[in-house]
């Protein structure tokens, strides 16, 4: 008896199919299908949340006016419909909950891109099939960035962020006095202490330090010296006869 070959299940909201679609894909595939076919059969109210919640997560993209039309309401039901899962979701949803869904996401969208790859292997470089799969990972990547900001994870200003820093430059005086200078940035303040230190000597040293100087460079004058005295006189070069 041969084999029958399961039916291949395309869909327009979902970037993903598993196997064993899940009550949530199910419901999704099933509201996708009632609006292809038309008419007025549409889903039930509790099974539209929770196809509504799950296309939340996995399609943020979607506007209130594109779930209406899918799912036959609308665009003031699937604002309500919204609300009401997010305050069901403040209530029951802990940390713990949170983090398992970010983690079935990311896990997801890698399972994404190790398909996407396999599939864009297989084209040719330069054709429109190869630029359509950089074109989806690419889209890819944007959705999973909305998708995480909506979510917390990441802040709302992503490319607005700025890391601010404070320089600040202190002056001590010989008798205890400091003031302190603002500099507007470390190559500034590398110019300023490398200026400072060919000024050292002159500005900075007292007669102690003068005198403490002045008594290493004649010990060092004199050991030099010796040296120079014990070092062996350098023979000239060899000259070889040849006879």
């Amino acid at each position: 008896m041969a084999e029958t070959t399961p039916p291949v299940i395309t869909s327009n909201l979902l970037m993903i199919i598993s196997p064993f679609p899940t009550r949530s894909e199910t419901l999704v595939l099933r509201a996708e299908k009632l609006f292809n076919d038309g008419g007025e059969e549409k889903l039930e109210t509790d099974e539209r949340r929770d196809a509504v919640q799950y296309l939340m997560l996995m399609r943020p993209d979607l506007s209130n006016v594109e779930l209406g039309r899918i799912f036959k309401v609308g665009e003031q039901t699937i604002r309500n419909d919204k609300e009401l899962i997010r305050k069901r979701m403040a209530e029951e949803v802990t940390d713990k909950d949170i983090s398992l869904v970010i983690s079935d996401l990311m896990r997801g969208h890698e399972l994404l891109k190790v398909d996407l790859a396999a599939s864009k292997k297989a084209c040719k470089k330069g054709t429109p099939a190869y630029l359509n799969h950089l074109k989806f990972e690419q889209e890819a990547e944007y959705k999973l960035i909305e998708l995480l900001q909506s979510l917390g994870v990441y802040p709302k200003n992503l490319g607005n962020m700025t890391k601010t820093e404070f320089i600040y430059k202190a002056h001590v005086a010989k008798g205890g006095a400091v003031n302190v200078a603002t500099i507007q940035s470390s190559d500034e303040l590398k110019t300023i202490e490398a200026q400072e230190v060919k000024l050292l000597p002159g500005a900075f040293e007292t007669d102690e330090d003068k005198e403490i100087r002045a008594a290493l460079a004649a010990e060092f004058a004199e050991t030099t010296a010796v040296q120079e005295k014990e070092a062996p006189t350098l023979m000239g070069p060899t000259r070889i006869q040849r006879g």
